[in-house]
């Protein structure tokens, strides 16, 4: 078994949070772009006025650009990743939930010199799978790359 337990600090945190904010502006710009279309077309065959329901869908897209709060990054950042090598899971728990993957799922990980980022393959696709590798407990970074051996690639 190899075990990260514990908070993430620094460019690791840094990481996951950017990515959070960067998936709700894409989630929010779609809506947006859904809404707007039935909405100016209604504005040209109609009244003018129908554009004001544009202004709840900006202030929206806005509100995802907005810092996450402590709370909203419980739900995300994990508390605790492990390897269970006799079932061939990778489990992320953070505050609210717990995910898991096959171990034969990862495409690949990425090692950005503090921590890693296994990446899945698209059904399996989950972005918050970050190892700090300063927060490993149980077994050793080299067992953790002659685990992906082939399927590390070092961003540094």
């Amino acid at each position: 078994m190899i075990e990260f337990d514990g908070k993430l600090t620094g460019e690791c945190k840094k990481f996951l949070v950017k990515k959070e904010i960067c998936l709700n502006l894409l989630v929010s710009s779609i809506t947006f772009i859904l809404f707007s279309i039935p909405v100016i077309l209604l504005s040209i065959y109609w009244s003018r006025l129908t554009l004001l329901f544009l202004i709840p869908l900006f202030i929206m897209l806005m509100g995802s650009l907005l810092p996450l709060s402590e709370k909203e990054q419980k739900s995300f950042i994990p508390k605790k990743i492990f390897l269970d090598l006799s079932e061939n899971t990778i489990v992320h728990q953070c505050e609210e939930t717990e995910r898991f993957h096959m171990i034969d799922s990862v495409k690949k990980v990425i090692d950005y010199g503090e921590w890693y980022h296994v990446l899945f393959y698209y059904e399996d696709r989950d972005l918050y799978f970050v190892c700090q590798k300063s927060l490993l407990t149980k077994g050793t970074l080299e067992e953790f790359e002659a685990l992906f051996e082939g399927k590390i690639e070092r961003r540094v």
